[in-house]
């Protein structure tokens, strides 16, 4: 079991969760918005439904599931580009430069 699989299977994770609720989360926050394309089968195993990471962008129909993009709000970021995410005009920004330059997610 990798170190990742047991992070989201532990006692004070998933299972702690769990015995609270009464239901097994199936929503994950990658731990400090750290991914691996080969975290991927571990999360089907283990039956998670979604996942985000911190990688700023829009969700759409065809984003994979278990690689969500999310913006995460620090003190570092202004309020005019809290404004931009909030609104959604900085993610539009950056599908429209993504297809100029020719690549997409």
């Amino acid at each position: 079991m990798s170190n990742f699989t047991r992070t989201v299977t532990s006692e004070t994770n998933r299972k702690g969760i769990a015995e609270i609720t009464g239901r097994y989360p199936v929503h994950l926050c990658y731990p400090s918005g750290k991914y691996r394309i080969s975290y991927l089968p571990a999360l089907r195993q283990l039956e998670i439904a979604t996942a985000t990471t911190c990688e700023p962008d829009l969700a759409s129909t065809t984003s994979n599931p278990l690689l969500l993009p999310r913006f995460v709000d620090t003190e570092a970021q202004s309020q005019d580009a809290f404004e931009g995410w909030l609104s959604g005009i900085l993610g539009l920004l950056g599908i429209l430069r993504r297809r100029k330059y020719g690549y997409y997610q």
